[in-house]
Protein backbone atom coordinates (compact mmCIF):
# COMPACT_ATOMS: atom_id res chain seq x y z
CA UNK A 1 0.00 0.00 0.00
CA UNK A 2 2.14 2.82 -1.29
CA UNK A 3 1.93 5.78 1.06
CA UNK A 4 1.19 9.16 -0.49
CA UNK A 5 2.46 12.14 1.48
CA UNK A 6 -0.27 14.43 2.77
CA UNK A 7 1.96 17.24 4.08
CA UNK A 8 5.63 18.13 4.38
CA UNK A 9 7.83 16.44 6.95
CA UNK A 10 9.23 19.72 8.32
CA UNK A 11 7.50 19.18 11.67
CA UNK A 12 8.58 15.54 11.95
CA UNK A 13 11.44 14.41 14.26
CA UNK A 14 14.88 15.44 12.97
CA UNK A 15 17.08 13.75 15.59
CA UNK A 16 16.85 11.28 18.45
CA UNK A 17 15.97 13.95 21.00
CA UNK A 18 13.04 15.25 18.93
CA UNK A 19 11.98 11.68 18.16
CA UNK A 20 11.67 10.81 21.83
CA UNK A 21 10.14 14.21 22.52
CA UNK A 22 7.27 12.94 20.35
CA UNK A 23 7.15 9.85 22.58
CA UNK A 24 7.10 11.76 25.88
CA UNK A 25 4.45 14.20 24.65
CA UNK A 26 2.15 11.36 23.65
CA UNK A 27 2.84 9.39 26.83
CA UNK A 28 2.20 12.40 29.07
CA UNK A 29 -1.16 12.94 27.37
CA UNK A 30 -2.41 9.65 28.82
CA UNK A 31 -3.96 9.55 32.29
CA UNK A 32 -1.90 7.12 34.39
CA UNK A 33 -3.75 7.43 37.70
CA UNK A 34 -5.51 4.10 37.19
CA UNK A 35 -2.35 2.33 36.01
CA UNK A 36 -0.15 3.70 38.82
CA UNK A 37 -2.51 3.02 41.72
CA UNK A 38 -0.37 2.14 44.75
CA UNK A 39 2.79 2.17 42.59
CA UNK A 40 5.54 4.27 44.16
CA UNK A 41 8.62 3.64 42.02
CA UNK A 42 8.30 2.16 38.53
CA UNK A 43 5.52 4.30 37.08
CA UNK A 44 3.77 3.25 33.88
CA UNK A 45 5.07 6.28 31.98
CA UNK A 46 8.66 5.57 33.01
CA UNK A 47 8.45 1.88 32.12
CA UNK A 48 6.91 2.43 28.66
CA UNK A 49 9.49 5.13 27.85
CA UNK A 50 12.34 2.79 28.83
CA UNK A 51 10.92 -0.10 26.79
CA UNK A 52 10.65 2.05 23.68
CA UNK A 53 14.22 3.34 24.00
CA UNK A 54 15.50 -0.20 24.61
CA UNK A 55 13.67 -1.48 21.52
CA UNK A 56 15.57 1.07 19.47
CA UNK A 57 19.07 0.73 20.88
CA UNK A 58 19.32 -2.96 21.83
CA UNK A 59 19.88 -5.78 19.39
CA UNK A 60 17.63 -7.98 21.53
CA UNK A 61 15.37 -6.26 24.03
CA UNK A 62 15.14 -8.02 27.41
CA UNK A 63 14.16 -7.18 30.98
CA UNK A 64 17.84 -6.79 31.90
CA UNK A 65 18.36 -4.43 28.97
CA UNK A 66 15.34 -2.38 30.06
CA UNK A 67 16.78 -2.17 33.60
CA UNK A 68 20.09 -0.92 32.16
CA UNK A 69 18.22 1.68 30.09
CA UNK A 70 16.41 2.94 33.19
CA UNK A 71 19.76 3.49 34.93
CA UNK A 72 21.44 5.14 31.94
CA UNK A 73 22.28 8.82 31.70
CA UNK A 74 20.91 8.96 28.16
CA UNK A 75 17.48 7.78 29.33
CA UNK A 76 17.55 10.28 32.20
CA UNK A 77 18.53 13.17 29.88
CA UNK A 78 16.20 12.40 26.97
CA UNK A 79 13.12 10.81 28.50
CA UNK A 80 12.98 11.14 32.26
CA UNK A 81 13.72 14.73 33.24
CA UNK A 82 17.32 14.06 34.24
CA UNK A 83 16.40 11.27 36.67
CA UNK A 84 17.85 7.78 36.27
CA UNK A 85 15.93 4.89 37.85
CA UNK A 86 17.69 2.01 39.56
CA UNK A 87 15.65 -1.18 39.59
CA UNK A 88 16.02 -4.95 39.30
CA UNK A 89 14.86 -6.81 36.21
CA UNK A 90 12.59 -8.87 38.48
CA UNK A 91 10.70 -5.67 39.32
CA UNK A 92 10.24 -5.04 35.59
CA UNK A 93 8.94 -8.58 35.15
CA UNK A 94 6.41 -8.07 37.93
CA UNK A 95 5.29 -4.69 36.56
CA UNK A 96 4.79 -6.11 33.07
CA UNK A 97 2.68 -8.93 34.45
CA UNK A 98 0.36 -6.54 36.31
CA UNK A 99 0.23 -3.37 34.16
CA UNK A 100 -2.87 -3.25 31.95
CA UNK A 101 -1.90 -3.36 28.27
CA UNK A 102 -4.63 -0.77 27.60
CA UNK A 103 -2.13 1.92 28.60
CA UNK A 104 0.36 0.94 25.87
CA UNK A 105 -2.56 0.54 23.44
CA UNK A 106 -3.74 4.11 24.15
CA UNK A 107 -0.21 5.39 23.44
CA UNK A 108 -0.01 3.45 20.17
CA UNK A 109 -3.42 4.72 19.04
CA UNK A 110 -2.36 8.34 19.72
CA UNK A 111 0.92 7.95 17.81
CA UNK A 112 -0.91 6.23 14.93
CA UNK A 113 -3.32 9.17 14.64
CA UNK A 114 -0.38 11.62 14.63
CA UNK A 115 1.51 9.73 11.92
CA UNK A 116 -1.65 9.43 9.78
CA UNK A 117 -1.67 13.23 9.55
CA UNK A 118 1.29 12.94 7.17
CA UNK A 119 -0.24 10.44 4.77
CA UNK A 120 -3.23 10.04 2.49
CA UNK A 121 -4.84 6.63 3.13
CA UNK A 122 -4.26 4.11 0.34
CA UNK A 123 -7.34 4.00 -1.86
CA UNK A 124 -8.31 1.56 -4.58
CA UNK A 125 -11.57 2.06 -6.42
CA UNK A 126 -13.08 3.96 -3.48
CA UNK A 127 -11.86 1.45 -0.88
CA UNK A 128 -9.31 1.82 1.91
CA UNK A 129 -7.06 -1.24 1.54
CA UNK A 130 -6.15 -3.18 4.70
CA UNK A 131 -4.05 -6.35 4.47
CA UNK A 132 -4.62 -9.03 7.11
CA UNK A 133 -2.18 -11.79 8.01
CA UNK A 134 -0.67 -13.61 10.99
CA UNK A 135 2.85 -14.21 12.25
CA UNK A 136 4.10 -16.67 14.87
CA UNK A 137 6.73 -16.22 17.58
CA UNK A 138 8.13 -19.32 19.28
CA UNK A 139 9.40 -19.94 22.81
CA UNK A 140 10.19 -23.05 24.87
CA UNK A 141 7.25 -24.38 26.88
CA UNK A 142 9.37 -24.18 30.04
CA UNK A 143 9.10 -20.37 29.83
CA UNK A 144 5.78 -19.82 28.07
CA UNK A 145 2.94 -21.16 30.20
CA UNK A 146 0.30 -20.86 27.47
CA UNK A 147 0.59 -20.94 23.73
CA UNK A 148 -0.06 -22.81 20.49
CA UNK A 149 1.55 -26.21 20.15
CA UNK A 150 2.43 -27.76 16.83
CA UNK A 151 4.16 -30.88 15.58
CA UNK A 152 3.69 -34.59 16.09
CA UNK A 153 4.34 -34.57 19.83
CA UNK A 154 2.35 -31.47 20.73
CA UNK A 155 0.51 -33.36 23.50
CA UNK A 156 3.76 -34.57 25.13
CA UNK A 157 5.56 -31.47 26.44
CA UNK A 158 9.12 -31.38 27.78
CA UNK A 159 11.39 -28.51 28.80
CA UNK A 160 12.63 -28.44 25.20
CA UNK A 161 9.16 -28.44 23.66
CA UNK A 162 8.09 -25.24 21.96
CA UNK A 163 5.00 -23.10 22.18
CA UNK A 164 3.97 -20.28 19.89
CA UNK A 165 2.07 -17.04 20.15
CA UNK A 166 0.15 -15.89 17.09
CA UNK A 167 -0.21 -12.20 16.25
CA UNK A 168 -2.95 -11.44 13.69
CA UNK A 169 -2.64 -7.97 12.22
CA UNK A 170 -4.53 -5.60 9.95
CA UNK A 171 -2.05 -3.33 8.12
CA UNK A 172 -2.94 -0.29 6.03
CA UNK A 173 0.53 0.56 4.73
CA UNK A 174 1.22 2.93 7.64
CA UNK A 175 0.68 0.84 10.75
CA UNK A 176 -1.50 -1.77 12.38
CA UNK A 177 -5.18 -0.81 12.25
CA UNK A 178 -5.82 -3.75 14.58
CA UNK A 179 -3.83 -6.55 16.21
CA UNK A 180 -4.86 -9.62 18.19
CA UNK A 181 -2.75 -12.02 20.23
CA UNK A 182 -3.83 -15.67 20.24
CA UNK A 183 -2.54 -18.40 22.56
CA UNK A 184 -5.41 -20.92 22.43
CA UNK A 185 -4.72 -24.06 20.39
CA UNK A 186 -7.76 -23.66 18.14
CA UNK A 187 -6.30 -20.42 16.75
CA UNK A 188 -3.46 -22.32 15.12
CA UNK A 189 -5.96 -22.54 12.26
CA UNK A 190 -5.79 -19.41 10.11
CA UNK A 191 -9.42 -20.00 9.18
CA UNK A 192 -10.31 -19.21 12.79
CA UNK A 193 -7.65 -16.61 13.64
CA UNK A 194 -8.07 -14.42 10.54
CA UNK A 195 -11.86 -14.69 10.58
CA UNK A 196 -12.19 -13.93 14.32
CA UNK A 197 -9.83 -10.97 14.17
CA UNK A 198 -11.59 -9.56 11.13
CA UNK A 199 -15.06 -9.91 12.61
CA UNK A 200 -14.06 -8.32 15.93
CA UNK A 201 -12.12 -5.39 14.48
CA UNK A 202 -14.00 -4.22 11.40
CA UNK A 203 -14.79 -0.56 11.93
CA UNK A 204 -16.82 1.36 9.30
CA UNK A 205 -15.02 4.45 8.00
CA UNK A 206 -17.01 7.61 7.25
CA UNK A 207 -17.29 8.12 3.53
CA UNK A 208 -15.21 5.06 2.71
CA UNK A 209 -15.37 1.31 2.65
CA UNK A 210 -12.51 -0.88 3.81
CA UNK A 211 -11.30 -3.67 1.54
CA UNK A 212 -9.60 -6.44 3.52
CA UNK A 213 -6.97 -8.40 1.63
CA UNK A 214 -6.64 -11.77 3.31
CA UNK A 215 -4.19 -14.64 3.16
CA UNK A 216 -5.11 -17.99 1.60
CA UNK A 217 -5.28 -19.39 5.14
CA UNK A 218 -8.84 -18.05 5.36
CA UNK A 219 -10.56 -20.26 2.79
CA UNK A 220 -13.61 -21.76 4.56
CA UNK A 221 -16.67 -21.36 2.36
CA UNK A 222 -18.89 -20.82 5.40
CA UNK A 223 -16.63 -18.04 6.70
CA UNK A 224 -16.26 -16.34 3.30
CA UNK A 225 -20.05 -16.45 2.89
CA UNK A 226 -20.44 -14.91 6.36
CA UNK A 227 -18.15 -12.03 5.42
CA UNK A 228 -20.26 -11.46 2.31
CA UNK A 229 -23.52 -11.55 4.28
CA UNK A 230 -22.08 -9.10 6.85
CA UNK A 231 -21.05 -6.63 4.11
CA UNK A 232 -17.35 -7.01 4.91
CA UNK A 233 -15.53 -6.44 1.63
CA UNK A 234 -12.54 -8.68 0.99
CA UNK A 235 -10.15 -10.05 -1.61
CA UNK A 236 -8.72 -13.50 -0.93
CA UNK A 237 -7.28 -16.49 -2.69
CA UNK A 238 -8.67 -20.00 -3.16
CA UNK A 239 -6.81 -23.25 -3.72
CA UNK A 240 -6.76 -24.01 -7.45
CA UNK A 241 -8.75 -27.23 -6.97
CA UNK A 242 -11.69 -25.40 -5.38
CA UNK A 243 -15.15 -26.59 -6.49
CA UNK A 244 -17.75 -23.99 -7.42
CA UNK A 245 -20.79 -23.49 -9.66
CA UNK A 246 -20.86 -20.67 -12.18
CA UNK A 247 -23.83 -18.32 -11.90
CA UNK A 248 -22.78 -15.75 -14.48
CA UNK A 249 -19.74 -15.45 -16.72
CA UNK A 250 -18.26 -11.95 -16.93
CA UNK A 251 -16.18 -10.42 -19.74
CA UNK A 252 -12.41 -10.52 -19.21
CA UNK A 253 -9.70 -7.98 -19.93
CA UNK A 254 -5.96 -8.01 -20.49
CA UNK A 255 -4.29 -6.76 -17.30
CA UNK A 256 -0.54 -6.67 -17.99
CA UNK A 257 2.39 -6.70 -15.53
CA UNK A 258 2.86 -10.38 -16.32
CA UNK A 259 -0.76 -11.27 -15.45
CA UNK A 260 -3.51 -12.43 -17.79
CA UNK A 261 -7.14 -12.92 -16.74
CA UNK A 262 -8.30 -16.36 -17.86
CA UNK A 263 -11.87 -16.08 -16.56
CA UNK A 264 -14.09 -13.86 -14.44
CA UNK A 265 -17.37 -15.16 -13.06
CA UNK A 266 -20.03 -14.89 -10.38
CA UNK A 267 -20.14 -18.24 -8.56
CA UNK A 268 -21.38 -20.19 -5.56
CA UNK A 269 -18.71 -22.09 -3.64
CA UNK A 270 -19.17 -25.71 -2.65
CA UNK A 271 -19.53 -26.69 1.02
CA UNK A 272 -18.17 -30.22 1.57
CA UNK A 273 -18.92 -31.09 -2.06
CA UNK A 274 -22.46 -29.66 -1.97
CA UNK A 275 -23.46 -26.32 -3.51
CA UNK A 276 -26.60 -24.84 -1.88
CA UNK A 277 -28.85 -22.97 -4.30
CA UNK A 278 -29.33 -20.15 -1.78
CA UNK A 279 -25.61 -19.71 -1.04
CA UNK A 280 -24.23 -16.16 -1.41
CA UNK A 281 -22.79 -15.29 -4.81
CA UNK A 282 -19.09 -14.43 -4.88
CA UNK A 283 -16.83 -13.33 -7.69
CA UNK A 284 -13.92 -15.61 -8.70
CA UNK A 285 -11.20 -14.47 -11.08
CA UNK A 286 -8.74 -16.95 -12.57
CA UNK A 287 -5.41 -15.24 -13.24
CA UNK A 288 -2.41 -16.58 -15.12
CA UNK A 289 0.55 -15.08 -13.24
CA UNK A 290 3.21 -16.16 -15.72
CA UNK A 291 5.09 -18.41 -13.26
CA UNK A 292 4.57 -21.54 -11.21
CA UNK A 293 2.80 -21.15 -7.85
CA UNK A 294 1.60 -23.64 -5.25
CA UNK A 295 -1.85 -24.97 -6.14
CA UNK A 296 -2.58 -25.53 -2.43
CA UNK A 297 -0.98 -23.78 0.50
CA UNK A 298 1.86 -25.85 1.90
CA UNK A 299 1.85 -28.32 -1.03
CA UNK A 300 5.03 -27.66 -3.00
CA UNK A 301 4.61 -30.97 -4.82
CA UNK A 302 1.78 -29.55 -6.90
CA UNK A 303 2.31 -26.37 -8.88
CA UNK A 304 0.10 -24.37 -11.24
CA UNK A 305 0.64 -21.29 -13.37
CA UNK A 306 -2.57 -19.58 -12.26
CA UNK A 307 -4.29 -18.42 -9.07
CA UNK A 308 -7.96 -18.07 -8.10
CA UNK A 309 -8.90 -14.76 -6.48
CA UNK A 310 -12.23 -14.47 -4.65
CA UNK A 311 -14.01 -11.26 -3.69
CA UNK A 312 -17.35 -9.72 -2.82
CA UNK A 313 -16.27 -6.31 -4.19
CA UNK A 314 -18.22 -6.56 -7.43
CA UNK A 315 -17.58 -2.98 -8.56
CA UNK A 316 -13.79 -3.27 -8.75
CA UNK A 317 -12.12 -3.96 -12.06
CA UNK A 318 -10.04 -7.09 -12.58
CA UNK A 319 -6.90 -4.96 -12.56
CA UNK A 320 -7.85 -3.36 -9.22
CA UNK A 321 -8.57 -6.74 -7.62
CA UNK A 322 -5.22 -8.15 -8.78
CA UNK A 323 -3.45 -5.02 -7.54
CA UNK A 324 -5.18 -5.29 -4.16
CA UNK A 325 -3.99 -8.85 -3.72
CA UNK A 326 -0.47 -7.88 -4.80
CA UNK A 327 -0.42 -5.24 -2.04
CA UNK A 328 -0.89 -8.01 0.53
CA UNK A 329 2.86 -8.63 0.41
CA UNK A 330 3.52 -5.32 2.14
CA UNK A 331 2.37 -6.84 5.42
CA UNK A 332 5.13 -9.46 5.04
CA UNK A 333 7.65 -6.62 4.76
CA UNK A 334 6.07 -5.03 7.85
CA UNK A 335 6.50 -8.25 9.87
CA UNK A 336 10.12 -8.48 8.70
CA UNK A 337 10.84 -4.93 9.94
CA UNK A 338 9.32 -5.69 13.34
CA UNK A 339 11.18 -8.97 13.79
CA UNK A 340 14.58 -7.92 12.47
CA UNK A 341 14.78 -4.43 13.92
CA UNK A 342 12.45 -4.19 16.94
CA UNK A 343 12.86 -7.47 18.89
CA UNK A 344 9.46 -8.80 17.81
CA UNK A 345 10.90 -12.26 17.14
CA UNK A 346 11.33 -13.15 20.82
CA UNK A 347 9.59 -12.55 24.14
CA UNK A 348 10.51 -9.82 26.60
CA UNK A 349 7.70 -11.07 28.84
CA UNK A 350 5.95 -14.45 28.93
CA UNK A 351 2.84 -13.11 30.67
CA UNK A 352 -0.13 -12.19 28.47
CA UNK A 353 -0.36 -8.60 29.76
CA UNK A 354 3.38 -8.20 29.26
CA UNK A 355 3.23 -9.66 25.76
CA UNK A 356 0.49 -7.21 24.79
CA UNK A 357 2.31 -4.23 26.34
CA UNK A 358 5.52 -5.01 24.45
CA UNK A 359 3.46 -5.61 21.30
CA UNK A 360 2.02 -2.08 21.38
CA UNK A 361 5.43 -0.56 22.24
CA UNK A 362 6.92 -2.29 19.17
CA UNK A 363 4.12 -0.95 16.98
CA UNK A 364 4.58 2.57 18.40
CA UNK A 365 8.32 2.54 17.64
CA UNK A 366 7.66 1.26 14.11
CA UNK A 367 5.45 4.30 13.45
CA UNK A 368 8.01 6.76 14.81
CA UNK A 369 10.75 5.12 12.77
CA UNK A 370 8.54 5.39 9.67
CA UNK A 371 8.09 9.10 10.31
CA UNK A 372 11.80 9.66 10.98
CA UNK A 373 12.98 7.61 7.99
CA UNK A 374 10.65 9.41 5.60
CA UNK A 375 11.77 12.80 6.92
CA UNK A 376 15.41 11.80 6.41
CA UNK A 377 14.84 9.99 3.12
CA UNK A 378 16.33 6.81 4.57
CA UNK A 379 15.30 3.19 4.92
CA UNK A 380 14.04 1.96 8.29
CA UNK A 381 17.33 0.11 8.81
CA UNK A 382 19.30 3.25 7.92
CA UNK A 383 17.17 5.33 10.29
CA UNK A 384 17.83 2.93 13.18
CA UNK A 385 21.59 3.01 12.51
CA UNK A 386 21.54 6.81 12.39
CA UNK A 387 19.60 7.06 15.66
CA UNK A 388 21.94 4.61 17.41
CA UNK A 389 24.94 6.74 16.41
CA UNK A 390 23.21 9.81 17.83
CA UNK A 391 22.50 7.96 21.05
CA UNK A 392 26.14 6.85 21.34
CA UNK A 393 27.15 10.52 21.00
CA UNK A 394 24.79 11.42 23.86
CA UNK A 395 26.13 8.57 26.03
CA UNK A 396 29.71 9.63 25.27
CA UNK A 397 28.92 13.25 26.13
CA UNK A 398 27.20 12.18 29.38
CA UNK A 399 30.16 10.07 30.45
CA UNK A 400 32.53 12.90 29.55
CA UNK A 401 30.55 15.33 31.71
CA UNK A 402 30.40 12.81 34.55
CA UNK A 403 34.17 12.20 34.48
CA UNK A 404 34.75 15.95 34.33
CA UNK A 405 32.54 16.49 37.40
CA UNK A 406 34.38 13.75 39.31
CA UNK A 407 37.76 15.27 38.43
CA UNK A 408 36.66 18.73 39.55
CA UNK A 409 35.30 17.34 42.81
CA UNK A 410 38.55 15.49 43.48
CA UNK A 411 40.59 18.63 42.72
CA UNK A 412 38.48 20.79 45.03
CA UNK A 413 38.55 18.23 47.84
CA UNK A 414 41.99 16.56 47.78
CA UNK A 415 42.35 13.50 50.00
CA UNK A 416 43.69 14.08 53.49
CA UNK A 417 47.23 12.83 54.17
CA UNK A 418 47.80 11.18 57.53
CA UNK A 419 50.53 12.92 59.58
Amino acid sequence: MTKRIKKEFKDSPANISSLFKEVTEVIKEQDTSVYDFKISKLKAQTLISAIMMTLLVSRECSQREIAQTLESASFADILNGGQAVKTEHSAISHRLSTLSSEYAKEIYTSIYQKVKEYYVPQELGGFNVVAEDSTLVTETSARLSEGLESGRNKNVLTDKSQRQVKYTVGYDGIGATFIDLFTEQSYLSENKALFTSLKENVIPTDGHRNLYVIDRGLNSTLKLNTLKNDNIYFVGRLNSNRVYKMVEELPVSQVGNGCTVVSDAMVRLAIRGHIPEDAPVLRVIKVNVGRSVMARKGHRDRMDDYILLVTDAYDLSEEEIIEAYRLRWEIEVFFKILKQNLSFAHFVSVNRLGLETIMYCVLSMSLLLLLYSRAKGESIKGAIFDLKLQLLDIIWESELQLNKSISIAQYQSPPKIDQ
